[in-house]
């Protein structure tokens, strides 16, 4: 995975175009890990459909598949909600 330096939620949260500037790559590249995920998954899915059930070596590779994908769609929705938390504060602020 990235690595990540979050902004921190308290303090001046900073402008809007300051926080998409800063969140919109990181949502980015978290969002095209996710899509690469599912990529690679159903490439997996696929193979394992045509070869046939009972292959212990295709089996974990669709499991590596799924487990990668799970992990790939909670980093970004993490991402989303951080975004999300830090953008409704920043709205909030301007208020």
């Amino acid at each position: 995975m990235m690595g990540l330096y979050l902004m921190p939620l308290t303090g001046n949260p900073g402008t809007a175009g300051d926080i998409e500037d800063v969140w919109r790559p990181r949502l980015s590249e978290a969002r095209a890990a996710y899509q690469m995920a599912i990529s690679q998954f159903r490439v997996a899915n696929q193979d394992l459909q045509r070869s046939g059930v009972g292959n212990s070596d295709r089996t974990s590779v669709i499991r590596r598949a799924i487990l990668a994908e799970t992990r790939a769609r909670a980093e970004y929705l993490r991402l989303l909600q951080l975004f999300t938390d830090r953008a409704l504060n920043s709205l909030h602020a301007d208020n």
